[in-house]
């Protein structure tokens, strides 16, 4: 009884209501890149320490992250002299389109995405989620599971776990999607009935990430164009509600990243 007081004292329950204003990331956490137009024109040192051949250079834009492929060790950072690439602690990362994903020091991610006519499914009171793992170190499959944890109670955003292609409304995949399952990711989507969401979760979905190479491991095949990216390795459970019920027009984001309940009832 008095270790159990103990471990009660010295590890408290952490609730976190959502959407929390309050809410920050842990001490090392990298956030979205912020690139300044400081790097030197023949500079390569970030380009080439790079991992995932994340970062290119031009004349015009200057250095451009694919957060597609980034995944947010902070080398680059690093290594850079001119103090060119800094991360910042924004979480909530999100994109609409596979170029949306590009950033350099003009362009930077949106703070949601907006939902289109034909994919609108808001308005269904209960929402049910199936994941899909195409293979991967299982990172992004370890944080989604947070979802259902106490300290973000997936219910209680009247969103639901499912396995069943034929319940679910949205598709979440995970991994870097090896060539074996290409074909059964194409199945499980095309017996979701319409109208659904399709949310690749971390740079290995999107792109590959580490595992990337030459012929195999691109993360989804072309013809699965994703409603939503999400980048990261691994990102937030946090940051994949969040992107959810901005999406689903549950909760409505703000300018600098705090969160606001949105003006509506739910099932309207």
């Amino acid at each position: 009884m008095i270790s159990s007081f103990l471990l009660r004292k010295k590890y408290p329950q952490q609730h976190h209501t959502f959407p929390n204003p309050e809410f920050t990331p842990f001490g090392k956490f990298l956030g979205e890149p912020i690139l300044q137009p400081t790097c030197h024109e023949g500079c390569q040192r970030c380009i080439l320490i790079c991992p995932t051949q994340a970062i290119t250079k031009d004349p015009t834009h200057g250095l451009t992250i694919d957060l597609g492929r980034c995944v947010f060790c902070g080398e680059c950072a690093k290594v850079c002299e001119h103090h060119a690439i800094r991360f910042s602690k924004r979480f909530n990362l999100v994109a609409g389109t596979r170029e949306d994903l590009l950033v350099n020091t003009v362009q930077h991610l949106p703070h949601a995405v907006i939902q289109p006519p034909e994919k609108r499914i808001g308005t269904k009171k209960i929402l049910n989620i199936l994941k899909i793992n195409g293979g991967g170190c299982g990172s992004c499959e370890l944080e989604l599971t947070s979802l259902i944890s106490p300290q973000l109670c997936l219910n209680e955003h009247l969103l639901r776990i499912t396995d069943q292609p034929t319940h679910a409304d949205i598709m979440i995949v995970v991994g870097s999607v090896s060539p074996k399952m290409i074909n059964p990711i194409r199945e499980t989507y095309r017996h979701i009935p319409d109208p659904k969401i399709l949310v690749a979760v971390g740079s290995c979905a999107i792109s590959g990430g580490p595992f990337r190479t030459e012929k195999s491991h691109h993360g989804l095949p072309p013809d699965l164009i994703p409603d939503l990216y999400i980048p990261g390795c691994a990102p937030l459970p946090y940051a994949v509600l969040y992107t959810l019920l901005a999406y689903l027009e549950r909760i409505s984001p703000m300018e600098d990243g705090a969160f606001t309940q949105a003006q509506h009832t739910l099932g309207e």
